[in-house]
């Protein structure tokens, strides 16, 4: 208003049909939504990482995939590591344990020298 008081925003969002359907759009929009409120509602401090994106039922439904409950979180690093350790490299498999089969068209390599290890 010209009193300086918030008046609100409108907006449309055009989008193909071919592509998306009304409720996905919708669900664009409210997260929009959502990240417009994070950042105009005064947060300035607010990083971005931090802004709530999801609603509850989103969040909720995807926290499962955070990892296994009782696992320590584990960088990507970490597991790069441990693997450059074993010496697996993509495609390859460590040897079977004892007794156990594997199918002829899974890759090994017998163990080097450590010549790959520590190279990042």
């Amino acid at each position: 208003s010209d009193e300086g008081a918030p008046t609100g925003i409108t907006g449309v969002l055009g989008f193909a049909t071919e592509i998306f359907d009304a409720e996905t759009v919708q669900g664009f929009a409210d997260r929009f939504v959502r990240i417009l409120a994070a950042v105009a509602g005064g947060g300035t401090d607010i990083a971005v990482g931090d802004i709530p994106i999801l609603d509850a039922e989103e969040t909720e439904e995807l926290t499962p995939v955070r990892g296994i409950e009782g696992t320590p979180p584990t960088t990507l690093v970490e597991l790069l590591s441990a693997a450059a350790d074993a010496e697996v490299w993509p495609g390859e498999l460590p040897p079977p344990p004892v007794g156990v089969a594997r199918s002829p068209k899974a890759k090994t390599r017998p163990p080097r020298s450590g010549a790959r290890r520590g190279r990042r």
